[in-house]
């Protein structure tokens, strides 16, 4: 690839990952597009485009788009745990399963993947795995107040109500704000105001 060509590419992917982060997704996609027009064996464009399609709701082309940034770089475990996303959210649990087990397979170290395979593996009814999962991604990084919350609902899930208090209030004192309507359900459940 010509030099300049990359530089281009490269270009429009930091502006694409600008514009994401902004929560501008259709706007990031043309970036990203752009880039894959003047680069198309970038990874990153591909993988990049790939998770804004998740965020606009086009699974099909966010599968197409991790699929082929897998096809450039299958070493990337970040690929893996978007494309385990985009199958979450169209509903297809075991493949997801089999991508946030890549992810991990590759980095152990991986926060997301280990939160998410807890919230799959807990809606397979396999809580002793979830649980595992979700103590793992605390263990990592216990300053992180998703990791708490996200453990709530699975202690919620599990009627395990005094638990899910004690990391609502976890996530409070790592600097966490727990949702409103899941204060809500826990406070219903347990007849706290």
């Amino acid at each position: 690839m010509w030099p300049w060509k990359r530089r281009n590419a490269e270009f429009y992917i930091r502006r694409g990952d600008r514009r994401f982060a902004q929560g501008a997704y259709h706007l990031a996609i043309a970036d990203y597009t752009k880039a894959i027009r003047r680069g198309p064996d970038f990874a990153s464009a591909h993988a990049n485009r790939g998770r804004a399609y998740i965020r606009t709701g086009d699974l099909e082309l966010a599968l197409q788009d991790l699929n082929r940034a897998l096809r450039l770089d299958p070493r990337f475990p970040d690929f893996y745990f978007r494309r385990g996303n985009a199958h979450w959210y169209g509903g297809d649990l075991v493949r997801a399963l089999d991508d946030y087990d890549k992810t991990l397979r590759l980095d152990r170290t991986h926060i997301g993947a280990h939160i998410a395979r807890g919230i799959v593996l807990s809606q397979h009814s396999d809580y002793e795995g979830a649980q595992a999962d979700f103590d793992r991604a605390i263990e990592l990084d216990p300053a992180r107040p998703g990791s708490y919350l996200s453990r709530a609902r699975f202690w919620y899930l599990c009627r395990e109500f005094d638990r899910a208090w004690d990391d609502v209030e976890r996530c409070r004192q790592a600097g966490g704000t727990p949702d409103p309507t899941f204060m809500e359900s826990l406070r219903r459940a347990t007849g706290n105001s």
